[in-house]
């Protein structure tokens, strides 16, 4: 959980600077701004999106490992994958086989939507016991 939740602030914080930031500081309204901050802009970008796809992966392999461990063959097949949706796009990352350029982006974010489609639709079917944690 802690994995995911990080993930997703950094995902945030991207789409926020390439959502927000730059459009607002490239607008004919704004002052003038110099190419060094949309360059800064740029490679913080990047590394909010690469730091949300590692963060993402590790979330989607801890899973993936405890779906490992339940009874159902259906269960731990899903493991498996997520196992693979969690360790792929951060190895691909991570070797530079992909960027975070438009094309990585969309093959990194389709395996994670892919995965996290399956985990919904086993929720949906009742097919995945969603845990509870207890306080104390």
């Amino acid at each position: 959980l802690l994995a995911f939740g990080v993930s997703l602030f950094a995902h945030i914080g991207a789409a926020t600077i390439n959502g927000f930031v730059v459009p607002s500081l490239a607008s004919p309204e704004a002052p003038p701004v110099d190419h060094d901050v949309f360059r800064l802009l740029w490679h913080s970008n990047q590394a909010l999106a690469r730091l949300g796809v590692i963060m993402t992966g590790a979330a989607f392999v801890l899973w993936g490992g405890e779906l490992l461990g339940e009874r159902s063959r259906e269960t731990k097949l899903l493991g498996g994958l997520g196992l693979i949706a969690g360790a792929v796009p951060i190895l691909l990352l991570a070797t530079g086989a992909v960027g975070m350029d438009v094309a990585g982006a969309f093959l990194t974010y389709s395996v994670h939507a892919g995965w996290t489609v399956l985990v919904g639709l086993q929720l949906l079917r009742g097919r995945l016991a969603v845990p509870t944690a207890s306080i104390g």
